[in-house]
């Protein structure tokens, strides 16, 4: 308990050096932590067998609508855009 009335007995500006000290080492640490862990997950991870387990064949894309009917063209009976842009 001598060590925290120690702390306590020093200059607030003192005081808050020594919290962000702390601090800085404390995420320092859990940041070095987070990497190597980071880093075994990704050397371990197989891609081919993730692959696989995504089954990507079975998803069906759907198929695009027809819009040539949409497009005015000489073709379809309609008139082309330039002649209704001149009307």
């Amino acid at each position: 308990m001598k060590f925290l009335q120690k702390i306590q007995a020093l200059p607030e500006g003192t005081r808050k050096i020594i919290l962000w000290l702390i601090m800085v080492i404390l995420v320092a640490g859990l940041l070095i932590w987070l990497v190597q862990k980071t880093k075994n997950r990704i050397a371990g991870f197989e891609k081919d067998e993730f692959v696989g387990k995504l089954n990507l064949s079975d998803i069906k894309a759907p198929e695009m609508p027809d819009f040539s009917g949409l497009i005015p063209t000489e073709q379809n009976g309609t008139t082309t855009a330039e002649e209704v842009q001149q009307d």
